[in-house]
């Protein structure tokens, strides 16, 4: 008798423990995880691993809870009053946000945000993305974006998005900077600027248009009149060297003449002529001088 009734025990503590406790689980790669007892949660953080509960025969039994690591995304719209401008403009920023991977951060998240139990599973809990964005990100993100704005015009943003998408980022991780979470992409998904300065940017770049088109226009005159500038140079060039052959044509031509004079001269004076020590011969012409001779005569 006493062994049925032990037999019997056994087998209904079996039956407990199967029926509820003792669960397999999984933590994933994109998860971190704690083990929440009857004393709360526990200290060790779990990673990339499947495991068995313990059992909770006698005492409550206990749940896993898990957190999300990645990034996680958000579209967050806006208008922005400009004190620069004086004037609103629309902005609507797109952010990815993640938890940071140091131990502090983890155990601040579990200890401040509260997790949600899974319909399905009693012994399953998680803390979504949702939930962070919540507590840490919206509480200080328009904040943090309308004090970056502040110091541009809207002219200024229309024309240096870069620099100003990288000044709002910067100032709400700055913001975030003692938070468990933080913010790893920014970008402007949608910007509605006012017509009146649209229109006035529509003014400028018809004038710019208009003063790339007349600067085009100069150039293309300037390069013309360098060409023209170009030719008359050599033109003045080509002139010069014509200019010295004549000249010296002219000179060679001179100093025959200036013979011819003298030979005559002395024909009519009856006296005798010479060049250099003997007497003139017109064999002592050279064939070239001799052909100017004839040319003058």
């Amino acid at each position: 008798m006493k062994k049925i009734l032990l037999y019997a025990i056994v087998g209904l503590s079996s039956i407990l423990l199967l029926s509820g406790c003792g669960q397999k689980v999984r933590v994933e790669q994109n998860e971190v995880a704690k083990i929440l007892g009857s004393n709360g949660l526990e200290d060790e953080i779990l990673k990339n691993s499947t495991f068995r509960l313990d059992s909770c025969f006698i005492s409550a039994c206990p749940k896993l809870v898990t957190l999300d690591v990645t990034k996680n995304t958000k579209v967050i719209p806006g208008n922005y009053y400009m004190p620069k401008s004086d004037m609103e403009m629309e902005l609507e920023l797109s952010i990815q946000y993640s938890v940071k991977k140091d131990k502090k951060s983890i155990d601040t998240v579990f200890e401040e945000a509260r997790s949600i139990n899974n319909p399905n599973f009693d012994y399953l809990a998680s803390i979504p993305a949702e939930k962070l964005y919540e507590i840490y990100i919206k509480p200080i993100i328009k904040d943090s974006t309308r004090q970056a704005l502040n110091s541009f015009k809207i002219e200024q943003v229309m024309d240096n998005l870069e620099e100003t998408r990288l000044f709002v980022f910067k100032t709400i991780n700055k913001k975030l900077k003692d938070s468990p979470v933080k913010i790893d992409t920014l970008s402007f998904s949608k910007i509605g600027f006012p017509e009146l300065i649209l229109q006035k940017k529509k003014e400028f770049a018809a004038i710019d248009t208009q003063k790339a088109t007349d600067m085009k226009a100069m150039a293309a005159e300037l390069e013309i009149m360098a060409k023209k500038l170009e030719l008359e140079k050599k033109k003045a060039k080509m002139q010069l060297e014509v200019d010295n052959i004549i000249s010296k044509q002219l000179d060679k031509k001179m100093v025959i003449w200036g013979i011819i004079q003298a030979i005559q001269t002395s024909a009519e004076n009856g006296t005798p002529w010479s060049l250099g020590n003997g007497s003139f011969q017109m064999t002592d012409l050279n064939n070239s001088y001799y052909k100017d001779l004839k040319e003058v005569k």
